[in-house]
């Protein structure tokens, strides 16, 4: 809804063009979004302004922007930790998103000054999730909170690959296992 920045329901003459024959019996089922871990000691936090071109045409961040802001902020950590893209390439492997979700709390508009902040946990032998929340910074308001699902691949082969070991100590203090930081 326009006026509220709430989702409203989908009014029947729409649902009638999607669905001629009638809506389907039932709707599919909603899984509940996670319960992120808390985030550890050394969690990465960006700072990002909303910028103009990040809106939509009713006035606040586009969905498909917060995408951005997360992998911006995930690439950012992955390089404070001592991994730039050019050390990955160099050692022959990559990370790429297996899947994203992200659970839309909040709208956020133009000139926010927001916090992206991100973790890792459950680390795998390929795999590893990582968390993220983004905040508005003049309330803590919560905007976003998102998990990816990343997998280590060799760079030449295309296939999953363990992740390496000097890889996973470059990150200590910014893994939570088991659950705690």
């Amino acid at each position: 809804h326009t006026a509220t920045l709430r989702p409203a329901t989908i009014p029947q003459e729409m649902r009638q063009a999607f669905f001629p024959e009638g809506p389907p019996e039932t709707e599919p089922r909603r899984d509940r979004f996670p319960t992120p871990p808390p985030p550890p000691p050394q969690a990465y936090t960006c700072r990002r302004q909303v910028e103009w071109r990040d809106l939509d045409t009713v006035g606040h961040v586009n969905n498909a922007n917060y995408l951005v802001y997360l992998e911006d902020c995930g690439v950012q950590a992955v390089h404070h930790f001592g991994w730039p893209m050019s050390r990955m390439l160099e050692a022959g492997f990559g990370i790429v998103a297996r899947r994203y979700r992200i659970e839309y709390k909040q709208s956020a508009l133009l000139d926010d000054d927001l916090l992206v902040t991100t973790w890792v946990a459950d680390v795998r032998r390929a795999t590893a999730v990582r968390h993220y929340t983004i905040t508005r910074a003049s309330d803590q308001a919560l905007i976003v909170r998102a998990y990816a699902l990343w997998v280590w691949v060799d760079l030449h082969t295309g296939q999953p690959i363990r992740i390496p070991a000097d890889f996973l100590a470059s990150f200590d203090g910014h893994v939570v296992e088991n659950g705690r930081a």
